[in-house]
């Protein structure tokens, strides 16, 4: 199966509507009543990607996203919000504490799917860039650079590897 979702929300029949359509999607789906509800799950799974509502008793969404960064273990996990808060203050507190999306309800299904889909898109494409620690020979760094997987290179490095493939090009003829 694809990957999976933990979907949290107080609402029985938001979670089992939007869990139908996840899997019809490909994706596993966890879920979650609450805020602690979803520390609980995290505590047995990790998803590839959280979406959670703001409005729930004991433990919101704010909390649950502010306690899920905290954590080493759960740092990476993308986090979506899908709230029914639609006032541009909230949408903006969603923004600046870190989370990925804010989707706002009533929402279409195709466009919570198509959200997920980016956040998990780039997230892959992240962790295929190379590591500073990967050994690569300056050839390899040049074609990364320009398939655009480890990011601009500055105009120095970017001179001396050409320099470098012009020399070694002239040794070949």
């Amino acid at each position: 199966m694809g990957e999976t979702i933990l979907v949290v929300d107080d609402n029985q029949e938001m979670v089992e509507g939007l869990k139908l359509t996840l899997e019809m999607e490909g994706f596993q789906v966890l879920t979650a009543g609450s805020g602690s509800e979803a520390l609980e799950v995290l505590e047995h799974n990790t998803p590839n990607l959280i979406l959670a509502d703001i409005m729930m008793p004991n433990l919101d969404g704010y909390e649950l996203y502010v306690r899920i960064r905290h954590n080493p273990a759960w740092v990476q996990i993308p986090f979506v919000f899908l709230t029914a808060k639609t006032s541009k203050e909230d949408i903006r507190k969603g923004s600046e504490i870190g989370a990925d999306a804010y989707i706002t309800k009533p929402f279409d299904p195709q466009d919570v799917v198509a959200t997920i889909r980016g956040r998990l898109k780039r997230v892959a494409e992240l962790s295929e860039r190379p590591t500073p620690l990967t050994s690569m020979d300056a050839t390899d760094h040049l074609i990364q650079a320009w398939q655009g997987k480890i990011g601009p290179l500055p105009v120095p490095v970017m001179a001396l590897l050409l320099v470098a493939l012009l020399i070694l090009l002239l040794l070949l003829l």
